[in-house]
């Protein structure tokens, strides 16, 4: 009688008895595994696109100021008739280079407008425009037991350039601060194995020339289904303390920013948890909805931001044919249970009874819950026992070693169904 296998895939653990399931149940199994991978509904911070991958997206968001925080962290309440409001929309595109290697371009269309009192009057200021680009290289690290490490470099330029402002009566409102935004540092994932994920985010960002070296990090929680998931998490930005009118920030050159300190700060920072929902639409589609409220800073404002993204992710065009090929059925499975020093010879937990025989072929597998059935290693049987047998290595087709735990099946009956 045959033994019953599993296959492991990324979107879920897939049974099937190797004496029923005929080719064209296989077949259909491998078809809805692929529309699962595609839907993307979650993607976590250290992601990345496979070899030839694509993902577009627009983002719209809406801050709303409620009050505001000087330099020195006390509270600079609106006055009657004062307001500002900030609307960005973000257009993203990405591409996967190498599995692991991808590259991000993209623009930020801004519209501020803010009401201001000056000398009794209010004054109403509005400006729209094409606020900055954004250049992206983010490198993923294998997925090393359901935790995923991946490194992060930005440039963003800015396409407009503030003037000073003399404290005159106001005719035009800045875009915000203008310049060069540089940022590097890393974001790492922790999965769990019913693709729940813990993420955290670190960079070190120098927004412009004008403004002060900071820390930017941000810890993400989320809880995914096929169809939806949810997400908590926080932001903060910490100065360095660097800015050059740290001892004197009355001095330092103003620009019309309304009634709103966001910009042209002195040693910014704040702190911003946020919630929201994720939606797949279709395959490839998915809708982002989420609420972040600022609820603590020192030279910035506090306020309600609400952020909305469409994203089309296309996974890799390569996913079916590399499932298909990897989808093999055999009569044996087992694991590695004593790997020798050399790594050369292994032990697995499967002999004779098994149906096993000297020299019987194997192949080993590594299962991490997201990297899902990869072969990493082949050789055959040198040395039977009723339970166990000795294995000897003798291809290699991964840098994954081969160690105690890894999954080894035998008995290849048939591949590419």
């Amino acid at each position: 009688m045959r033994t019953q296998a599993t296959a492991f895939y990324n979107c879920r653990l897939v049974p099937y008895n190797l004496g029923m399931i005929k080719r064209l149940t296989i077949l259909a199994a491998l078809s809805a595994c692929a529309g699962a991978l595609a839907q993307t509904v979650y993607v976590p911070k250290s992601t990345t696109l496979y070899d030839g991958g694509s993902e577009i997206l627009s983002r719209f968001t809406y801050f709303s100021s409620t009050d505001r925080i000087d330099d020195s962290g006390e509270s600079v309440p609106f006055v009657d008739g004062e307001n500002f409001s900030m609307m960005d929309l973000d257009l993203l595109g990405s591409y996967g280079l190498t599995n692991r290697l991808q590259v991000s371009a993209g623009l930020t269309i801004r519209r501020n407008a803010s009401t201001v009192n000056y000398n009794g009057d209010e004054i109403s200021l509005a400006t729209s425009g094409l606020k900055s680009g954004l250049v992206q290289l983010k490198y993923s690290f294998p997925n090393q037991d359901g935790l995923e490490i991946a490194l992060e470099a930005n440039y963003e330029p800015s396409f407009f350039t503030n003037e000073e402002y003399d404290g005159g009566e106001p005719d035009k409102i800045s875009l915000g601060d203008d310049g060069v935004s540089t940022s590097f540092g890393a974001a790492a994932t922790l999965m769990s194995k019913s693709n729940n994920a813990l993420s955290g985010r670190l960079l070190y960002r120098n927004p412009s020339s004008n403004l002060s070296s900071e820390i930017f990090s941000e810890v993400e929680g989320a809880l995914v289904w096929s169809k939806f998931a949810l997400i908590a998490g926080v932001e903060n930005v910490t100065s360095l303390g660097q800015d050059a009118y740290t001892d004197d920030p009355e001095n330092k050159p103003m620009i019309n920013s309304g009634s709103s300190a966001l910009f042209n700060s002195v040693n910014r920072s704040w702190t911003a948890p946020y919630v929201g929902m994720n939606i797949a639409l279709g395959k490839i589609w998915r809708l982002e909805g989420k609420f972040q409220r600022r609820i603590s800073g020192v030279s910035t404002d506090l306020g309600n931001g609400f952020i909305v993204t469409l994203a089309r992710r296309a996974s890799d065009p390569k996913t079916f044919q590399r499932i298909d090929a990897a989808f093999k059925e055999y009569t044996v499975e087992a694991n590695v249970t004593k790997v020798t020093k050399s790594g050369n010879t292994v032990v697995i937990d499967a002999g004779m009874s098994a149906g096993l025989k000297k020299g019987s072929k194997i192949d080993f597998y590594h299962f991490d819950y997201t990297g899902g059935n990869k072969l990493i290693a082949a050789g055959y049987v040198v040395k039977l026992g009723a339970g166990k047998a000795m294995v000897k290595v003798t291809k290699r087709y991964s840098k994954k070693k081969v160690e105690e735990g890894t999954l080894a099946r035998g008995g290849l009956i048939q591949s590419n169904p």
